[in-house]
């Protein structure tokens, strides 16, 4: 299914992974608190605290002549804690990650069957766990990268029709004038 093209996909691909984190956030199956795209400079006192941005964007062409992309957008979480020992931190993190995977890999406004879903698939997803104790607490920090893949196709617009077109070839080396052409009244 073509993604929508009346928002940058890297913003709506952000707007429904936040949606599907805070919807898992809601129902209990995660504690924390949601920041998109939020500051990533979190203090102690606002955690647990789940940060969403859309990243890296890239788009690879498809077929010739036609504006089709298969695209992939980088969904960037960073998800932090506080815990009294490493082991405890270790353990909320891991248990966090699995609520953020299962909410993001399960909503069917991202990948739903057919033409439901926003995107194709998850191409790949990187992460990392990181445990500092610094302080009284632990604080534990996860962050990935999901790279999330989707089919985008830019039709012409349907506003102002094309109605003249000028064309002219000239030689590089000497700037003559090899050909020139003048299209108008072109219909579509």
């Amino acid at each position: 299914m073509p993604a929508p093209s009346t928002i940058f996909l890297a913003g709506a691909v952000r707007i429904a992974a936040a949606a599907a984190v805070q919807n898992a956030i809601n129902a209990g199956i995660i504690t924390a608190t949601l920041y998109s795209p939020g500051d990533w400079n979190t203090p102690p006192e606002a955690m647990p605290a789940i940060l969403l941005r859309s990243g890296l964007q890239k788009k690879r062409s498809t077929v010739k002549a036609v504006t089709a992309f298969d695209s992939q957008v980088a969904i960037e979480i960073q998800a932090q804690l506080q815990a009294e020992t490493a082991e405890a931190a270790q353990t909320a993190i891991e248990l966090m990650g699995a609520g953020i995977e299962q909410a993001l890999y399960t909503d069917t406004g991202l990948l739903g069957a057919g033409a439901v879903g926003l995107l194709e698939r998850i191409a790949q997803v990187d992460a990392e766990i990181k445990i500092t104790g610094a302080g009284k607490e632990h604080t534990a920090e996860l962050h990935m990268r999901i790279w999330c893949q989707a089919y985008e196709e830019f039709l012409p617009s349907d506003g102002i029709p094309l109605t003249e077109i000028q064309v002219t070839a000239t030689d590089q080396n000497t700037g003559d004038v090899l050909a020139a052409a003048d299209l108008t009244s072109l219909q579509t």
